[in-house]
């Protein structure tokens, strides 16, 4: 898709669609050039390269920091009109759109007759019509089970929100995850229902579904909650039926959202989605389109970690060296001098204690767990940097030695690092990790 003819004039007819009536209210915007403040001898300001409409009936800080950082380094002037009214100015001129749908709308559908550059920012799956940047959700759900897990959590739960797309496949990344070590989860009702766009609290039978599954587990209980705000209706739950969390159950949500995870009793465990990566991506998107570049589908963007609090935080001292010993893995499997004995003077037990506790807690030596982050990390510099040098990938997960890494790669995947890149070029790369979790 290129970018807009710039014109005097109002639209052409073959530069806007007419379906829609969003369409009719944007043109393309004229020529510009540089502004000067207070006659000849005020400082010149550079003149203002772009324009972006936000259509979004609320942006999320994390959104609107970031796209007003974008459009600062890039000379954007940002219009917001639409967050602060709920339409689009009339007749304006721009060159492109930046969207944000927390949920499924008709904006989609409306701006996908818009020939202007546009990109979506969403967390609906359902939204097809416009190139869009979208959580990977079977990715945030393996990340609840392994946490979860690493809890040393005997039973799962998945609470979803609602019945929709986004549900779905967060709950496939999660049963797949323990599908792998031989578990299965609890699954509760929605609590809530879609009818096209209108919400129907489930409420009352979602809490006595849940009141009655909580009260038949008998402790060591991993709940994966689909947003922050079920987790902490979760949390209330769990003290109803005389469950202490986190000592009995762990409850993790997603979003990160502050104001459900800081407000109640038990501050809550929540997967940060990082909208700021996802709004800079989507950007970039836009930027490339309005220069020229065409873009079609959807971009899965990872979520940026665990923000772990106090819900999860199970206090038992073997339990905590291990997770001492995991996030030390976790944040050195680069360093090429990791080794068994590093990690154990690192969390201040022997050697031999590291192992046993070790095996007992994840099923596997500590040198097979650090192999294992590295591989998994090899695995996706392969997929996400196809010019890089298989060389430069092994060095950068901490193997320098190509010997030792092309057989570890090979032992691991069942080929070679370049046969494993040509074989997957085409497939997502949660798809990829999915179908080779260990």
């Amino acid at each position: 898709m290129g970018a807009p003819p710039q014109s005097t004039a109002g639209p052409p007819s073959d530069f806007l669609g007419d379906r829609h009536p969003i369409a009719r209210l944007i043109e393309p915007l004229p020529g510009r050039a540089f502004a000067t403040l207070g006659g000849d001898t005020a400082a010149v300001l550079p003149a203002v390269e772009r324009t972006i409409l936000l259509v979004a009936t609320s942006a999320p800080a994390a959104v609107g920091s970031t796209l007003a950082s974008f459009a600062r380094q890039r000379n954007w002037r940002l219009l917001t009109d639409f967050v602060h009214t709920g339409t689009v100015p009339i007749r304006w001129r721009g060159d492109g759109v930046i969207l944000f749908n927390s949920y499924p709308s008709d904006r989609d559908g409306d701006l996908a007759s818009v020939r202007l550059p546009c990109v979506s920012v969403s967390l609906a799956p359902e939204c097809r019509t416009l190139p869009k940047v979208e959580p990977d959700q079977l990715a945030i759900g393996r990340l609840a089970a392994r946490h979860l897990l690493e809890r040393d959590c005997r039973e799962f739960v998945w609470a979803p929100f609602t019945d929709d797309l986004a549900n779905h496949n967060r709950l496939r990344g999660f049963q797949s995850f323990l599908r792998l070590q031989g578990i299965d989860c609890h699954l509760l009702p929605p609590a809530y229902r879609r009818l096209g766009y209108a919400w129907n609290d489930n409420g009352r039978e979602w809490e006595q579904a849940a009141l009655a599954l909580l009260r038949g587990l008998r402790g060591n209980v991993g709940v994966f909650a689909f947003n922050d705000c079920l987790g902490q209706r979760i949390e209330s739950i769990a003290g109803g039926t005389g469950l202490l969390v986190p000592d009995q159950v762990a409850i993790i949500g997603v979003g990160n959202e502050v104001i459900d995870c800081e407000s109640g009793p038990v501050s809550l465990t929540s997967i940060d989605l990082d909208l700021e990566g996802m709004t800079a991506r989507a950007l970039d998107i836009l930027d490339g389109m309005m220069n020229g570049r065409d873009f079609t589908g959807s971009v899965l963007h990872p979520p940026k970690g665990v923000i772990t609090r106090a819900s999860t935080t199970v206090v038992r001292l073997q339990d905590t060296r291990i997770q001492q010993a995991i996030a030390y893995i976790g944040t050195h499997s680069a360093d090429p001098h990791l080794s068994v004995a590093s990690v154990a003077d690192k969390v201040g037990i022997s050697r031999r204690q590291l192992e046993r506790d070790f095996r007992s807690f994840k099923g596997c030596t500590v040198r097979e767990y650090i192999e294992d982050m590295r591989m998994q990390a090899a695995a996706r510099l392969v997929l996400e940097h196809p010019q890089s040098k298989i060389l430069a990938v092994a060095e950068a997960i901490g193997i320098p030695d190509p010997n030792s890494f092309f057989r570890k790669f090979r032992k691991r995947f069942g080929t070679t690092p370049a046969a494993f890149r040509r074989q997957f070029s085409s497939t997502s790369e949660h798809d990829v990790l999915e179908r080779h979790a260990s």
